[in-house]
C-alpha cells in the first residue's frame, strides 16, 4: 500500500502532462482548421470537414514524437540489465 501512495504524485504528474500534450495538439488542430477555413473561401457549415482535414495534417506530425516518447518510457521502468539485453 505504501508503494502505491508514493506513486500517486508521479501518476498525477504524468496525467497532467498527457492532458497538456492533448490540449496543445487540439489547439494546433483548431488553428489548422481555421487556416483551412480561411484559405477555402470561408465556406460556412464545413467545420467538421475542416477539423478532420486538419487532424490528417497535424496528427502525423505528432505520431512520430509520441512513438519515440512511448519507447523511452517503456525502457525507463525496466531494470538496467533488461535495457541492455542482459539476463540475470
Amino acid at each position: 500500500m505504501a508503494g502505491e501512495a508514493s506513486c500517486f504524485p508521479c501518476l498525477l504528474r504524468e496525467v497532467k502532462a498527457m492532458n497538456l500534450k492533448r490540449k496543445t495538439v487540439e489547439d494546433e488542430i483548431g488553428a489548422k482548421a481555421h487556416e483551412i477555413y480561411e484559405c477555402g473561401g470561408r465556406v460556412e457549415g464545413r467545420d467538421l470537414d475542416n477539423w478532420i482535414a486538419a487532424e490528417h495534417i497535424v496528427y502525423p506530425r505528432h505520431a512520430e514524437k509520441v512513438s519515440r516518447i512511448d519507447e523511452d518510457e517503456a525502457f525507463s521502468g525496466m531494470p538496467f540489465e533488461a535495457q541492455n539485453g542482459e539476463r540475470r
